[in-house]
């Protein structure tokens, strides 16, 4: 149960710190930030009349590192707190005990 903490515990300012959760994933994503524009001429000909078209493309090359939490991990660290919690409370012989176990999670 080291790893649950106040919802406080993960944030930094306004912003959540994902670093501070248990199943922290660093992953590539597209970086939609920085398009590059491919412009693309071709002539189009129809009944001897041509034309020069040209189309642009928008592609996004560039990657970033993003954040987030790992569901299965954070899924898994609450079953084992849920396992902990009902285990302590099952063994607990008198009240007090009973309310160190509900109080430490």
């Amino acid at each position: 149960m080291k790893f649950a903490k106040d919802s406080e515990d993960y944030m930094a300012g306004t912003e959540i710190n994902h670093s501070e959760f248990y199943g922290y994933v660093e992953f590539e994503e597209t970086d939609y930030s920085k398009p590059v524009y491919v412009n693309t001429t071709y002539e189009n000909c129809d009944e001897g009349n041509c034309t020069s078209v040209t189309e642009t493309r928008t592609t996004y090359p560039y990657k970033k590192i993003g954040e987030g939490i790992s569901m299965s991990s954070e899924l898994a660290l609450l079953r084992q707190q849920i396992f902990e919690i009902k285990e302590c409370t099952a063994l607990s012989d008198n009240f007090n005990k009973y309310q160190e176990c509900i109080t430490a999670a």
